[in-house]
């Protein structure tokens, strides 16, 4: 893959020319839906803002599922870089500038956060210094995109950046169209979601970027992320590389943790999750699913029947919850675990999930390994302002949270026959419903 670059006033762009077997990534299943990209960046932003090996590192994030055996860049990398993308990916970056030298954060590096403004990442900025930096992947269309693309609202990530600001939060809005290069759309690789601070880490002055990943996606996968999104790489070595650590502050927090993190925490106010409403849950999709009523069981607030019907009426909501394993089934059976109403669906749900019998205390409670997934220079501050939010797991809990294991959920029999049951009284309910 060549990838070659144009700037003018304020937009990057990349164009990528393929090399013979190149285009399809090892699945076969995903392929380069486009050959281009835009990034948008700050005026005075120019290329000589930027090291070579970072830049490099962002278009290797874009197009690496997609090339075979060779990412020719631009600008010339350091050796040091060379060396280590052959070791991690067996494939071969070029050309080598040999009187490059690696970068170095400045002395007065800040650390940098892949900002959403959803609960996860929003726990991250709570227990990150207060002098990090925020960037947020400002999805955008493609130039010449059809009228059947859309996007998200956005207006509630906006108020949160300018809320940020007011706080004296540094943020950036980068706007791509980058993920349409994969096809089906989305993030080439997980960690491309770093690609704005990755661009601006000159510009600003970072030495290390976080992101909002938790325990499920880390510890308890529901994605096969190393295989259709890391496809096995350790990106955290090539991050380190450019010395950019990697900073998974979440990574031993469950959604059930970040939650409570967040409802104690400054930035309570302004978290959204709900990407079809601008201020306020749908009541309709998966996301305000779990949100709602975990919000609620740790807030103590009582769940109605009426809000219960909502969700199991909606669509989104009910294809969700009829997969085996559902996706965050753990939270699921924390929630049930804690439902102390009558609404005779919940309870159907309770059973479903195990929720009337796991012992799920576990997910309120930090998971203390994951301190080897944190940028050595702030872990200690970082697990001092864990300790102010959650207690660390003990034996116990982290046996229970071993015991977790969706591949034996997917192939039990017990969980089997309860699904069949579950799915069967799902449709009477709707059925049900509709008779009243």
């Amino acid at each position: 893959m060549k990838a070659s670059y144009k700037i003018e006033k304020g937009l990057l762009k990349l164009k990528f020319t393929p090399h013979i077997n190149d285009g399809v990534d090892c699945s076969g299943k995903i392929k380069m839906g486009r050959y281009d990209c835009n990034i948008h960046i700050p005026e005075d932003w120019d290329i000589e803002k930027i090291h070579p090996d970072v830049f490099a590192l962002i278009i290797a994030l874009i197009v690496y599922p997609f090339t075979n055996e060779i990412i020719e860049v631009p600008i010339g990398v350091s050796q040091e870089f060379h060396d280590l993308f052959k070791e991690e990916t067996k494939k071969l970056i070029y050309p080598v500038d040999k009187s490059l030298k690696p970068r170095r954060a400045p002395k007065d590096a800040i650390p940098g956060l892949a900002y959403s403004g959803g609960v996860d990442s929003t726990a991250a900025l709570t227990l990150l210094p207060e002098s990090t930096a925020c960037f947020f992947l400002d999805r955008i269309l493609p130039p010449d995109a059809g009228k059947d693309l859309k996007l998200h609202d956005k207006r509630s990530i906006y108020s949160t950046y300018k809320q940020l600001e007011e706080i004296g939060i540094q943020g950036y809005m980068i706007k791509t169209d980058l993920e349409y290069v994969r096809m089906p759309r989305g993030f080439p690789v997980e960690y491309a979601s770093t690609i704005p601070a990755l661009l601006l880490s000159d510009y600003v002055g970072l030495d290390s970027i976080a992101t909002g990943t938790i325990m499920e996606h880390q510890f308890i996968p529901y994605h096969k992320i190393s295989i259709d999104r890391d496809y096995f790489v350790k990106w955290r070595n090539l991050f380190k590389c450019v010395d950019l650590s990697l900073n998974q502050v979440t990574t031993g927090i469950s959604e059930v943790g970040t939650m409570k993190i967040v409802l104690n925490s400054p930035y309570h106010l302004f978290t959204h999750w709900c990407l079809k409403e601008n201020s306020s849950p749908c009541y309709k999709c998966e996301k305000c699913f779990r949100k709602v009523l975990l919000k609620a069981i740790l807030l103590e607030q009582e769940i109605t029947d009426d809000m219960l019907d909502k969700f199991f009426l909606s669509p989104e909501v009910r294809t969700t919850i009829r997969q085996l394993p559902i996706p965050c089934e753990n939270v699921i059976a924390y929630i049930t675990s804690h439902y102390k109403g009558r609404h005779n669906f919940m309870h159907i749900l309770k059973k479903r999930v195990r929720g009337d019998v796991l012992e799920t205390s576990w997910m309120e409670k930090w998971y203390s390994p994951s301190e080897s997934l944190m940028a050595e220079k702030y872990s200690s501050y970082i697990k001092s302002k864990i300790a102010k939010y959650l207690e660390t797991m003990n034996q116990d809990d982290e046996k229970n949270m071993g015991y977790w294991d969706i591949f034996k959920i997917k192939e039990s029999p017990l969980y089997i026959k309860y699904q069949k049951e579950f799915v069967s009284e799902l449709i009477k309910f709707k059925q049900n419903f509709k008779s009243q």
